[in-house]
C-alpha cells in the first residue's frame, strides 16, 4: 500500500480492493446486507429492503455494491470513513509521474529555440 493510495489505480483497485459478503449491515444506512443476488436499494429506502454488500479490504468498512460501485464512478475513496483508494482523475500524474519525467528528460536534451523562424523550420516551413 503507497502512503497515499491504498491501490495504484482504480483498476487495481476493483480487481481486489473489495469482497462480496453475504450478510450484515451496510456502515452508511444500516440497511440489511444479504446473499449477492438480492435486489438493490438507494440508501434511506424502506427498511425491510436488503441488498448485495461488499466488504472493503483497505479499511474494512461493509457497504452497498451498487451504490458503492456508482459512488466510485465519481469518487476515490470508501463513503464512510474517506480512506483514498485509488488515485482519482485530479491526481492522473501519480500514474503518469514516470512518463513524465521522460518527456521532461528528453525536452532537455533538445537544442532551444532561438526564435519563431527556427521553431518553423523544424516543422517543415522554408524562408528565403
Amino acid at each position: 500500500m503507497s502512503s497515499t493510495y491504498a491501490y495504484k489505480t482504480k483498476a487495481a483497485f476493483h480487481s481486489e480492493g473489495y469482497e462480496a459478503v453475504e450478510q450484515g449491515d451496510c456502515d452508511i444506512c444500516t440497511k440489511q446486507i444479504c446473499s449477492v443476488d438480492a435486489k438493490p436499494h438507494e440508501h434511506g429506502a424502506e427498511e425491510d429492503e436488503t441488498e448485495p454488500g461488499i466488504k472493503i479490504t483497505a479499511c474494512g468498512h461493509v457497504l452497498g455494491k451498487e451504490y458503492a460501485l456508482k459512488w466510485w464512478e465519481e469518487a476515490n475513496s470508501c463513503q464512510f470513513c474517506r480512506v483514498k483508494l485509488f488515485p482519482s482523475g485530479e491526481n492522473w500524474t501519480d500514474e503518469f509521474a514516470p512518463l513524465l519525467a521522460q518527456l521532461e528528460e528528453k525536452e532537455a536534451e533538445e537544442e532551444p529555440v532561438k526564435d519563431i523562424t527556427d521553431l518553423l523550420a523544424k516543422f517543415g516551413f522554408e524562408f528565403e
